[in-house]
């Protein structure tokens, strides 16, 4: 039986000594009750578990209903799936144990939901700052206009749009009778095996205000604003593509599929223009031009990918045959 009136937040985290009692710290700042906080430790290696156990009493004490559960290992999704099963709220988030909820990001998103019954997801901007110590301003993220839009499915499977976790808001009767409370277990993330079967279906709403804080870690397995890695860089957009293509198909839209690879073909093809790999980019621009399609619309989106890599490729080709 859910509570109404109760915001249930399922949060995974993966060696998170050196933040995740700031999470914590912006979960107890919130204006809003109540509020079920389930966290899962997903197999740190670090001190991680003893953090979660000591918070015990200071949730109690605030008011807060505080799970913690611990697992081995299996990712972000295996971990959202170990605290579903415990939410009883009304209303569900799912931020990340690395960021800062604002003080009002609960209290804002449960209004707007209270005051639209119609509307059953309720997304926020976001403001993304440097980890350091002076939080130092990178770029906001939902100020474009196409994220003002409500029907945003093919935007969120193509990328256009943002999916940051945090900024979204979603009636928990959704994710029983959409998702069944399990969502598809991967390594690459959870955001999108979330969302895509929830808005196919369903309108989402958007608040002008930043409501959540994303911090950019060197160590962080989501967002590395520039990857020394290359080979993590292309497993990681192949993983995406891997994802968007399995959970599209499952939803009946498996015209998606193609623009998807064309879009992460498009991708891999910059990375390997932007690391000099030679191989690589002849591979890629090969896959790329294998997987055109003739649906027009689709088409158009592509072009305006391809066209944003063919300036470095064109470059790289001019290098290689001075050579």
């Amino acid at each position: 039986m859910l509570e109404i009136g109760k915001v249930s937040i399922v949060t995974p985290c993966y060696n998170g000594s050196s933040y995740v009692e700031r999470f914590f710290h912006s979960v107890i700042a919130q204006k809003y009750t109540p509020i079920q906080l389930i966290i899962i430790d997903d197999g740190s290696t670090d001190n991680t578990l003893e953090i979660l156990k000591k918070w015990d009493a200071r949730f109690k004490q605030e008011g807060i209903e505080y799970i913690w559960l611990t697992q081995p290992n299996g990712g972000a999704a295996s971990a959202i799936n170990k605290g579903l099963p415990y939410a009883n709220g009304e209303f569900f988030i799912w931020p990340d144990s690395d960021d800062e909820l604002m003080t009002n990001s609960i209290q804002n998103r449960v209004d707007y939901l209270n005051q639209n019954k119609d509307v059953n997801i309720v997304r926020s901007k976001a403001i993304v700052v440097h980890d350091n110590q002076q939080k130092t301003f990178a770029f906001n993220i939902g100020d474009n206009q196409i994220d003002k839009k409500e029907d945003i499915f093919e935007d969120m499977v193509l990328q256009r749009t943002y999916i940051s976790s945090g900024c979204y808001m979603v009636r928990m009767k959704l994710v029983d009778e959409i998702l069944n409370r399990k969502i598809m277990e991967s390594h690459a993330g959870q955001n999108i095996q979330i969302l895509l079967p929830i808005v196919q279906n369903n309108e989402v709403a958007h608040l002008d205000k930043n409501l959540y804080r994303i911090y950019i870690r060197q160590d962080s397995h989501s967002r590395n604003i520039v990857s020394n890695i290359y080979q993590e860089s292309v497993k990681r957009e192949i993983d995406l593509a891997t994802n968007l293509s399995i959970i599209v198909t499952s939803l009946n839209r498996e015209d998606l599929v193609s623009p998807i690879y064309q879009l992460i073909y498009s991708r891999c093809l910059l990375l390997s223009s932007k690391y000099n790999k030679v191989d690589e980019v002849k591979k890629y621009a090969k896959k790329l031009k294998a997987s055109t399609f003739l649906n027009k619309r689709i088409l158009f989106f592509s072009t305006l990918a391809f066209l944003q890599v063919l300036p470095l490729v064109n470059g790289l080709i001019k290098r290689i045959k001075k050579k």
